[in-house]
Order: C-alpha cells, then sequence, then structure tokens
C-alpha cells in the first residue's frame, strides 16, 4: 500500500514537472535600449540645447521632437518614423535660423542642428532579437540631405542584398568551388559517305494497257 502511494506522488510530481516546463514561455535576447544610447541622448540633448533662448514655441516644439524621437526608435514604430522624425528636425533647423533673421548665431544653430538631425536618421533602432534587422523605409524623405541615409543595424545581423532584410541566415553552405570540367574525346573520324550519282537514264513509259491486248482472237467459221 505503502509502495503504490510513493509511485504515485512521484508519476505526479514528474507529470507536474512536465507540464511545467511545456507550458514555460520561451525567453529570447532581444535588441532593446537602442533608444537611450549615449550617442541617441546626446542627439536629444542637441536638439534642446539650439533652440534655448529662441522662445516658448520652438522650445516647446523641441520637446515634443525629441519625445517623438524616442518612440521612433522602439519596436512597435514604423518604418518611416525615423525619417520623419529627422525630417521635422530639420524643419525645426530652419526655423530656428529664421528665428534669428538668418544672422551668425542663427547659421551657427542652425548648422549644428542639422548636424544632430543627420545623426539621429542613423541610429539604431530596436529589434526583437539579436542579429535581427529593423526595416528599412522605402519612402523619399522631405530634405535632400537624408537622401540615402538608413538606421544602423545590429552588427551581428545577416546582411543581404537589398541591406538588412531582417531574414534569417539558412543552413545551405554556399560553396565558391568551380566545378571540374571533364576532358572532351577525340571523336573517331568516320568516312564520309557518297551520295549516290542520280541516273540520267529516262525510264521507260508503260505501254498503254489497250494496246498490250492482243488482237488474234480465234474465228469462227459460220455453219456450211
Amino acid at each position: 500500500m505503502k509502495l503504490s502511494m510513493k509511485l504515485s506522488i512521484l508519476i505526479l510530481v514528474a507529470l507536474t514537472f512536465t507540464l511545467t516546463v511545456n507550458s514555460s514561455p520561451i525567453i529570447e535576447r532581444r535588441r532593446f535600449g537602442r533608444e537611450h544610447t549615449p550617442e541617441a541622448d546626446s542627439v536629444y540633448d542637441c536638439m534642446k540645447a539650439q533652440v534655448l533662448g529662441a522662445g516658448i514655441e520652438l522650445e516647446a516644439a523641441a520637446g515634443a521632437l525629441v519625445n517623438a524621437s524616442v518612440f521612433a526608435l522602439l519596436v512597435k514604430a514604423g518604418a518611416c518614423d525615423q525619417q520623419n522624425a529627422a525630417d521635422q528636425c530639420l524643419d525645426l533647423a530652419d526655423r530656428v535660423d529664421a528665428k534669428f533673421e538668418s544672422n551668425k548665431e542663427g547659421k551657427a544653430r542652425k548648422k549644428a542642428l542639422t548636424k544632430c538631425c543627420v545623426t539621429y536618421r542613423q541610429l539604431e533602432r530596436n529589434t526583437n532579437g539579436d542579429g535581427v534587422a529593423s526595416a528599412n523605409c522605402t519612402e523619399a524623405p522631405r530634405h535632400k540631405i537624408l537622401e540615402g541615409l538608413a538606421q544602423a543595424q545590429d552588427p551581428t545581423g545577416l546582411k543581404t542584398t537589398a541591406g538588412f532584410s531582417g531574414e534569417s541566415p539558412t543552413d545551405t553552405p554556399t560553396t565558391s568551388a568551380t566545378p571540374t570540367k571533364k576532358p572532351k574525346k577525340n571523336p573517331k573520324k568516320k568516312n564520309p559517305k557518297t551520295e549516290p550519282t542520280p541516273s540520267t537514264t529516262p525510264t521507260a513509259k508503260p505501254k498503254d494497257s489497250l494496246n498490250s491486248v492482243s488482237t488474234s482472237m480465234p474465228t469462227t467459221t459460220g455453219a456450211a
């Protein structure tokens, strides 16, 4: 009786452990924290610093731009959110320049902020795993200076011919060895066939069947 109870308890513990293992979620390493790297934080500080003293309106616009720039680097952000934030950053640079009436200080602030906007466009975004590439924006930017720029990717990821596409590496190895060619066999020379010379003798035409019939029919003698 005690032995059967011990066996039942062991079986129950084993089943409980199996169900717990199977129901536990698989934890994968994620590529998070890209929105607050030292380089990203320095860009946000640049956005706010270049509008100081330019008025409450521009300072509020810079605060909203920083928030949008942070969210654009998150996993759930759209493929073009980062580029759109960079375009808005360049719009802010033009507004700062205009606020200072394009004088020496205004031009200096615009140049510094423009550099920060370009740097922001090339920051790496968060992804759902190490080595997973973020999607590239396929739309053209509004500002020409952003043309051809794209966000950085996890250096452990897989590069493709179209940039970083997020595809996982395949297990099929690629070989660059050149296949060996089999030596060609010398074909045996065959005697050329001579075509028969066409005959020039005219063929005899068959005689008419009526002419070939014999006319020596037996004659019948009438009764005397």
